[in-house]
């Protein structure tokens, strides 16, 4: 399970998140506040700008925009990230 959005608050080992979850019967999202616990075991990451020198085969990739009606996506966002024992972790997970 994975969660996206704006954090609300801060406390200890948690936060809150106002999240948006996506409907899977639907292209329309739901917000809904999620609280989130991390421990010592959490992996954390930061972003940083890059460009399509980023994209590399085998790598992992997450594309955000509007889709055709063949479902071809143009990309509003891209998040790059390695792949970790050949496999791609992160949303929907």
């Amino acid at each position: 399970t994975a969660t996206c959005g704006v954090v609300t608050s801060v406390t200890g080992d948690s936060f809150t998140v106002e999240a948006l979850r996506p409907r899977r019967e639907s292209a329309d999202a739901e917000p809904g506040a999620v609280t989130v616990t991390t421990t010592a075991a959490t992996t954390w990451t930061t972003q940083a700008a890059a460009g399509p020198e980023a994209l590399v085969v085998g790598g992992c990739v997450l594309a955000i925009g509007e889709a055709d009606s063949t479902g071809a996506v143009t990309a509003a966002s891209i998040a790059v990230s390695p792949a970790v024992d050949g496999s791609c972790g992160g949303l929907g997970d």
